[in-house]
């Protein structure tokens, strides 16, 4: 991807340069960047305004000044990315059907990735009734699509100033998709979390051949500002499959872990079984610091019912908990599946 950036070398044009550099390497995506303050270059491109952004030589992006400096930046941002379908930024699907607990989904996972150079895609899951007939059918569905992309905007204007920190919004309408469908697009869309606001949503022994987390987000549940993530292992060490899929949490989500064992073990063992869970994951992360982002708690043998109440009293955002367990109460403590 060539890219120029035409300007005089203000703060809005070095922001417009470290923000698509920052992103770009983000997601992985071969770029080149070439900053130009050339008066005649302007003028013979007619370019209005600047800064400006060119792409690969044929879509101009202008950034508006003021108010509406990082909106107009975010919006060129996001065009350019989904381009190339976001290369390697991390990616989170929510089913989104405009109600209260699909907002409440949105609005969780929103706060949960502000920071992080991430895209929520909200897939509308409405169905329509085929027995209106063709055209209004059509027209009904254009009315969703239609809000849909109105609401992915509204979020944008939303954020004033926090914009750019802000996860993108990438919006997409799909009649009569169902969940299990929705998992299966994420799937081969190269998708890295799938939210869902029911643990009943979806069969969970279904949603252990999908080989992606699993966020599940009750209705009530509130975003506090917690990072933490109670991981349950019922032996010497955790599975190597789930070990990888803690580390890309702690990468991809900025998230504390909280390791917890029902093992029988004296404080000579937690501290043993504490250091090698830390070099596995030094081993795939060199910045990993452990004295801050791991600890080892003791339950009793009811795992699912103490990790709920350690969450609750320890503001814990996530719990890891076994697929195979259906009957565990969500007490709005969000759950995150592996």
């Amino acid at each position: 991807m060539n890219i120029k950036i035409y300007g005089t070398g203000t703060s809005g044009h070095q922001m417009v340069y470290v923000t698509l550099q920052r992103y770009l390497e983000k997601a992985e995506i071969q770029f080149q960047i070439e900053e130009i303050n050339n008066v005649d270059e302007f003028l013979r491109l007619k370019i209005e305004s600047i800064p400006a952004i060119l792409v690969d030589n044929s879509v101009i992006y202008t950034i508006r000044q003021n108010e509406g400096f990082n909106f107009s930046l975010r919006k060129a941002l996001f065009h350019i990315l989904k381009e190339k379908d976001f290369g390697r930024l991390t990616k989170v699907v929510i089913p989104f059907d405009f109600s209260d607990a699909s907002l409440n989904t949105f609005y969780f996972c929103q706060r949960l990735l502000t920071g992080n150079m991430a895209v929520l895609q909200l897939i509308n899951m409405e169905k329509s009734n085929a027995i209106v007939g063709v055209n209004k059918l059509i027209d009904i569905q254009q009315e969703r699509q239609t809000k849909l992309t109105e609401f992915g905007i509204s979020l944008s204007n939303d954020w004033s100033n926090d914009l750019l920190n802000a996860p993108l919004i990438d919006t997409e309408y799909k009649e009569c998709l169902t969940q299990k469908e929705t998992i299966l697009n994420a799937i081969s869309g190269n998708v890295n979390l799938i939210t869902l606001d029911s643990i009943e949503a979806v069969d969970i022994m279904y949603l252990s051949d999908t080989h992606l987390p699993i966020l599940i987000v009750p209705p009530k549940a509130r975003f506090k500002g917690m990072k933490k993530v109670a991981f349950y292992i019922d032996g010497p060490l955790p599975d190597l499959n789930d070990l990888a899929i803690l580390n890309n949490l702690l990468l991809q989500y900025q998230v504390n872990i909280h390791i917890i064992t029902t093992l029988a073990i004296d404080e000579n063992v937690q501290k043993e079984l504490s250091a090698k869970v830390k070099n596995k994951l030094i081993f795939h992360q060199q910045d990993f610091d452990p004295k801050i982002n791991m600890d080892v708690f003791k339950l009793q043998s009811d795992y699912a019912f103490n990790l709920i109440s350690f969450s609750r009293k320890n503001d814990t955002m996530m719990s890891k908990i076994e697929q195979k367990d259906k009957s565990i109460k969500m007490n709005n403590v969000p759950l995150l599946i592996l």
